[in-house]
């Protein structure tokens, strides 16, 4: 990501108002220069120490993760992860921050102020200011979406206008109200600014730092299943396909002994699978992938070889991973074209479409495995449709930090619906479905300062 770090000149752009700003959210002011210019404010969506980063943690608390390994339970990692891990009451001491909440909320605030505030600018055309506002739209979504599937209860149409959500904050003030907003006001919030920015933002971007049509519309397609409004999911997981669909061929390294030949992978910026660059940066590795994911891989699949896709992660045949080997790149949990290919199979399943689901996972899978290994898949019936699109969902999008989202949503499903088993020390730990453990709690330390967010129902 560092190839897009952009110079300020010994300055971070920031508005000076923040500084009164009450402590919803940790950020320190690096400076009071208010933006007064277009380029003002495209410097400040330009900061990929902000808008290209999310959270890493959410797969530590899925069945996609198992520590059997005792060293798993020692000191070589914050005891923030063993409390994501186990399901605990409290994620952090009291002292510490919680780092993920206070990121989505930090590009809250700089999608605000540029949102707010560049219409106000004297110089620059209409179409230049409407660009900016759009990318900004997309960024605020994709945090507000991922604030509502860590900190509230899964989307459920019948009571989403009462559950409790996170915080709406649409403006850099800071009088506003930090009660919770329901559920459905913020997935209303996310949706609006998706289709207000897809009919601005051009189809693919001249960098993936930067927010495009396919981006805003991949978001909505990851939206929309997690409101398990299958239609809709599926239509822009295709109109995504159709601005951007070329996938990274795995089969180049099917007959490789190397295990570091993943380096020639290309990185994220320039990778064909990545629609918008969000790096996840705070998990700590390495970790152990469960043997129910590695038996759902079983010996062939080349992900199994090359785990990560272009983001330099390795995984290895003793079941562990690791969040990063170069520092410089960091495993991406954004959309992905691969995101896209599972997304729009499972809504042909559900939608009754064998053919096509079977059709659209293979042309995903037929670039995933050695040439005298792949078979393609077929299908009986939808139920058999459905279930083989929501394992190969699974399969790509290891590591990715969906597998959360999709657990809360197949909840609200019998047939799908699971028991979650971590291994633990003192003996196993279990997560019913729709438990309130699947909601990450608000951190002691923010509840300090503003307790009108109220703690996640625990």
């Amino acid at each position: 990501m560092n190839n897009f770090k952009y110079t300020y000149a010994g300055w971070l752009l920031l508005v000076v108002l923040f500084t009164a700003c009450r402590r919803y959210v940790d950020i320190t002011p690096q400076g009071k220069i208010v933006p007064t210019t277009v380029a003002d404010f495209r410097l400040l969506l330009n900061n990929s120490d902000v808008f290209n980063l999310a959270g890493g943690t959410t797969d530590l608390m899925t069945d996609d993760i198992a520590f059997t390994d005792p060293a798993m339970f020692t000191g070589i990692r914050p005891l923030s992860v063993l409390n994501i891990y186990s399901w605990a009451a409290d994620n952090y001491q009291p002292q510490e921050a919680d780092e993920e909440w206070n990121l989505y909320y930090k590009q809250i605030y700089y999608a605000n102020v540029v949102i707010a505030g560049i219409n106000g600018v004297k110089e620059g055309t209409d179409s230049e200011k409407q660009l900016l506002i759009s990318e900004a739209k997309v960024h605020r979504a994709f945090a507000y979406l991922m604030l509502v599937t860590q900190y509230a209860v899964q989307y459920d149409a019948t009571t989403a206008g009462k559950d409790p959500g996170v915080p709406l904050l649409l403006d850099p003030g800071y009088t506003q109200s930090l009660e919770r907003a329901t559920v459905q006001k913020i997935y209303d919030q996310v949706l609006d600014d998706l289709h207000s920015a897809a009919t601005v933002l051009p189809g693919l971007p001249a960098s993936k730092i930067h927010p495009s049509k396919a981006a805003a519309l991949a978001i909505l397609s990851r939206a929309y299943l997690t409101m398990r409004n299958y239609p809709q999911a599926g239509l822009y997981a295709d109109s995504t396909l159709q601005l951007q669909h070329s996938l990274y061929d795995l089969r180049a390294f099917a007959n490789s002994s190397n295990p570091f030949d993943f380096m020639s992978i290309p990185e994220s910026y320039q990778h064909p699978e990545v629609i918008l660059m969000k790096a996840a940066y705070n998990q700590d590795g390495p970790l152990q992938l469960s043997q129910e994911l590695l038996d759902l891989l079983g010996p062939d699949d080349l992900r199994r070889k090359v785990f990560g896709i272009g983001d330099q992660l390795l995984y290895n045949y003793n079941g562990y991973f690791f969040s990063y080997i170069s520092p410089f790149e960091a495993r991406h949990v954004g959309p992905r074209v691969g995101e896209m290919y599972v997304t729009k199979a499972e809504c042909q399943a559900r939608a009754g479409d064998i053919t096509g689901a079977m059709a659209t996972l293979n042309e995903l899978r037929k670039q995933r495995f050695a040439i005298d290994k792949y078979v393609p898949l077929t299908a009986t019936n939808t139920q058999d449709a459905l279930t083989k699109a929501l394992a190969e969902r699974r399969r790509e999008l290891m590591g990715r930090g969906y597998r959360l989202a999709d657990l809360k949503r197949l909840n609200k499903e019998p047939a799908f619906a699971k028991v979650v088993t971590h291994p633990w020390s003192s003996g196993d730990l279990t997560l019913a479905p729709n438990s309130n453990r699947y909601i990450y709690p608000i951190a002691i330390k923010i509840l300090a300062a503003n307790p009108e967010i109220g703690q996640s129902p625990r």
